[in-house]
């Protein structure tokens, strides 16, 4: 039975209608235990893209913090009390807020269940109109039917790396393409995309996580967003 339980959730209200997203908090604690803490965007506009976004990552904190509070409490019941209390903490970044258009965002979770580290992982939320219907971004959304989009993005992303000296399987030679899933972990900003890689996908896990933005230009003539949701 749990000795004490902390469950605070603290939500800033918006001004107007119109303002922009507040930030939603829920924590959880058990002392000795476990601890979480999930700050995530809550967004008011009642415009089919944010409330789609809205209910999407809502639903992904609660279950993410249901997930992990079951995993830590399995981790007491087999191994005891821990040394060091696990612990969950997201972290959540708006890139892009267009209500009636586009909505980016990236919620970055850090969570440690023993060992001798902790992971870090992202989850993108990229949710747009697309010919009239609202969906969750993929890159191919973004570029003109029919184009290599892949086989160009995942060239300009090897060119930046390859500058970089911590980004050593890509250095190697053992990473030379990335997968629909790693394409499709993208940011979207005003003036291009971000794609984030996590550990171990180009480096070691000492060597950390990697961000690599393509602006406007790079993304070349066949990357028609604009066009695309009607901006």
């Amino acid at each position: 039975m749990r000795t004490a339980i902390l469950l605070l959730i603290t939500l800033s209200l918006p001004l107007d209608s119109e303002a922009q997203p507040s930030m939603r908090t829920i924590t959880e604690e058990y002392p000795d235990r476990f601890s979480t803490e999930i700050s995530y965007p809550r967004f008011y506009d009642q415009t089919p893209v944010a409330q789609a976004a809205d209910k999407a990552i809502a639903e992904w904190a609660s279950k993410k913090e249901k997930e992990f509070i079951a995993s830590a409490l399995a981790q007491v019941r087999e191994l005891g009390v821990p040394s060091g209390q696990y612990e969950s903490k997201t972290g959540s970044d708006v890139t892009f807020y267009s209500p009636r258009h586009l909505v980016s965002v990236t919620c970055d979770t850090y969570e440690y269940l023993g060992g001798a580290h902790g992971i870090s992982t992202y989850r993108v939320f990229n949710f747009a109109v697309i010919r009239g219907k609202v969906k969750q971004l993929a890159l191919g959304d973004l570029f003109r039917k029919g184009s290599n989009y892949a086989s160009h993005v995942s060239r300009l992303i090897l060119e930046k790396l390859k500058e970089d000296e911590d980004a050593t399987l890509v250095q190697s030679g053992e990473v030379k393409t990335f997968t629909e899933k790693q394409l499709n972990r993208f940011q979207v900003h005003p003036d291009g995309l971000t794609f984030l890689f996590e550990h171990f996908e180009v480096a070691p896990y000492s060597n950390g996580r990697f961000k690599v933005q393509l602006t406007l230009e790079e993304l070349g003539p066949d990357f028609e967003w604009a066009k695309t949701l009607d901006l």
